[in-house]
């Protein structure tokens, strides 16, 4: 945002809203725009990305064995909660992003991004070169000799940690 006009960035933050998640908390739970799509900027903590299996809302289903943690989001990542659309009526597993340690989130309306978008021709080109990354890093956690490893540290929290302390090294991976 620092490449945008204060003015403008008032605007984005005016049809924005923060929100707060806690460890395991899914944001499927929250309240979406009545709008549709929104983007969902992370401004501090780790998003996990799952492959849930159910869209209950019970944070002690976040955690639940049979979902698969396929990915994360860290701050300065953008991500789409359009995924939400697809999933909404699906049987069976479902894809959704799951807080893994206290997330800040700075949610905007797609529509609202349109605009700023369009009337900021340099901004779209950077928004849009975040988000590219964004997808490659995720893209690049797909590898399947990464899930293990991925699926561990994520579902414990610990992929935004800088050190782990191994209690018992015949359980250290």
């Amino acid at each position: 945002f620092s490449a945008l006009a204060p003015a403008a960035v008032a605007q984005i933050l005016q049809a924005s809203r923060l929100v707060d998640l806690r460890p395991r908390q899914r944001l499927s739970a929250q309240a979406r725009d009545p709008q549709g799509e929104s983007y969902c900027f992370v401004l501090a903590g780790q998003m996990a990305i799952v492959l849930a299996a159910g869209r209950s809302t019970d944070e002690a289903c976040a955690a639940h064995q049979h979902n698969q943690f396929v990915g994360s989001f860290g701050p300065g990542d953008v991500f789409s909660d359009g995924y939400q659309n697809v999933a909404s009526g699906q049987e069976g597993p479902v894809l959704d992003c799951v807080a893994s340690t206290a997330v800040r989130l700075l949610i905007t309306p797609i529509a609202t991004l349109y605009q700023r978008l369009h009337e900021h021709r340099d901004w779209a080109t950077r928004l849009s070169q975040t988000v590219a990354s964004s997808r490659r890093r995720f893209l690049s956690q797909q590898e399947p000799t990464r899930r293990v490893v991925q699926d561990f540290f994520l579902r414990r929290g610990y992929g935004s940690s800088r050190r782990v302390r191994v209690a018992e090294m015949s359980h250290c991976l």
